[in-house]
């Protein structure tokens, strides 16, 4: 994969987050030789654990705490940066709370092995975005019917990933432009079941068109303040 970047893109202005199957000092320590950045999720060893508790945490945020600390994995050369996040135990859920460490009435998550220039929380919210990539890629599989290639021609394949990426700056900026703040967050799926996918008749009286729309249909008020907002917006052709 990086031997497919640009040479323009100067290594230390990229980084990588990687998941726990990348925590290995064959794959982490060249890219560390190579300048690029990168946050990788550590195994939760026993060692680590120790340094992970012993670590002197800090609140920056209501309930949360973060620590940075120096640890040397088994068989590493030298130490490393870690990040790790924590909460009281009383604020997670009981499966959460088995699922992860804890001790001492606070629930550990993720150790974040990195060597970016960044606070520990901040690492921590760098790598947390990887949880956004993984549910845009989903909502494209699952919402724009990207989850098969349809032709073995290159280009037609391209076309259609393109009229994809197209549809989906479409409802993008319909959701800026158009809908209420307290709605803007509905992803595609939402709006075909609230919004789009409705039972209505379009009707003709007294020389106007009329789109009647069930009668207990509950966003009956969205609908039209949504309407009146699209009349708004100016046509790009």
């Amino acid at each position: 994969m990086l031997s497919k970047l640009p040479s323009s893109m100067a290594a230390g202005r990229t980084r990588l987050r990687l998941d726990g199957a990348f925590y290995d000092k064959d794959i982490i320590l060249p890219l560390e030789g190579d300048g690029y950045g990168y946050a990788v999720v550590a195994t939760m060893t026993g060692p680590l654990k120790k340094a992970m508790f012993q670590a002197k945490y800090h609140e920056f945020a209501k309930g949360w705490e973060a620590a940075e600390f120096a640890y040397t994995p088994f068989h590493w050369k030298r130490e490393h940066r870690f990040a790790v996040v924590r909460r009281p135990s009383a604020l997670e859920s009981e499966k959460l709370r088995e699922n992860l460490f804890t001790l001492e009435n606070y629930t550990y998550h993720r150790a974040i092995v990195h060597n970016l220039d960044l606070t520990p929380e901040s690492v921590w919210r760098f790598y947390c975005d990887r949880g956004f990539q993984e549910l845009l890629l989903r909502e494209f599989k699952d919402s724009y019917a990207m989850a098969k290639i349809p032709t073995r021609s290159y280009w037609a394949n391209a076309a259609y990933m393109e009229m994809i990426l197209w549809a989906f700056d479409l409802v993008r900026a319909f959701q800026f432009l158009c809908l209420p703040e307290e709605v803007s967050h509905w992803n595609i799926a939402t709006l075909r079941r609230e919004l789009w996918w409705l039972p209505a008749e379009l009707v003709r009286t007294d020389n106007k068109n009329w789109l009647r729309m069930p009668r207990r249909y509950p966003n009956q008020k969205l609908f039209e303040k949504i309407y009146k907002a699209t009349a708004r917006v100016k046509p790009l052709i």
